[in-house]
């Protein structure tokens, strides 16, 4: 597992192809919308690819 900002990157986030940890940042960066999931804690978050 990595970390960008601060944010805990699960490699289910990177199993999409093409899809990298500086784009996961950039989505965070310039988030357009976040979902709290309260059954386990996570945090769903939609943005901009680079």
């Amino acid at each position: 597992m990595d970390e960008v900002e601060g944010i805990l990157v699960l490699p289910s986030a990177l199993k999409h192809p093409g899809i990298t940890e500086a784009d996961i940042g950039h989505a965070l960066g310039f988030s357009r919308r976040g979902f709290d999931n309260d059954e386990d804690g996570s945090v769903m978050t939609i943005g901009p690819a680079e």
